[in-house]
């Protein structure tokens, strides 16, 4: 049997860079973190060590298959919850006030996360157009690159929907097949590139998108990325 030393594992870097990105000038930003872990190969590691779910309910509309799908495990990651509080509570102020319970509900959130990891392939990349993760205010996503450096590619990009947005079947007119660049009404705004051991932290109601090509991460490369809803 084997036990996991989370505080090791999970260590965060002390000496990490955060830098605020704005899009085009714009008044949005997200937070950008290099160096985020401390022993990055120890995370990448514990993820191959889980086998994937390829249920597409557990998937959450990421392509499944042999090698594409999801792990969500439970580990002790309440460590968390101060360092992601008090960046979001410092640079998202203006959406995080419209959030029912403020603080409070961001931090118990943050208690309550657990390791969810997506790994995606170019093999089985489905007809997908970008999402958003919530509707509301005050509601953030991190996601966190453990692909290794030398096989980085891509990222996640952000989008704008030009037109009226009717019905999801509007928004994906036009769309048919797996949609990375600018497609139909839809046009690519930002590409916060994947880096090995980067943390993005972003609005979770931003429409946005894994940027990835159907000739990536084939012949045992995975496209990993930790990811967390907060």
């Amino acid at each position: 049997m084997k036990f996991i030393d989370e505080k090791k594992t999970f260590e965060l870097n002390e000496n990490a860079k955060l830098e605020i990105i704005y899009i085009n000038d714009s008044p949005y930003h997200y937070i950008q973190i290099t160096d985020f872990y401390k022993n990055p190969k120890l995370v990448n590691e514990l993820a191959h060590a889980i086998p994937l779910s390829n249920d597409p309910d557990m998937a959450g509309g990421l392509p499944t298959g042999p090698d594409s799908g999801r792990i969500n495990a439970t580990y002790d990651l309440t460590h968390f919850s101060e360092y992601f509080g008090d960046i979001i509570s410092k640079h998202f102020q203006d959406t995080l006030t419209t959030r029912p319970g403020k603080e409070e509900s961001l931090r118990d959130c943050l208690n309550r996360t657990t390791f969810m990891i997506n790994v995606m392939t170019g093999n089985n990349l489905p007809v997908r157009c970008p999402h958003v993760d919530t509707f509301e205010d005050g509601f953030y996503a991190a996601s966190i690159g453990l692909t290794p450096p030398n096989e980085c590619k891509g990222g996640t990009a952000f989008y704008n929907f030009t037109g009226e947005f009717p019905s999801p079947e509007a928004a994906v007119e036009g769309i048919t097949e797996y949609m990375s660049d600018s497609a139909g009404n839809w046009k690519m705004i930002h590409l916060a590139e994947l880096e090995w051991n980067k943390c993005i932290i972003y609005p979770s109601n931003w429409w946005h998108h894994a940027y990835v090509k159907p000739d990536w991460f084939t012949n045992g490369s995975y496209r990993l990325t930790q990811q967390m809803f907060i």
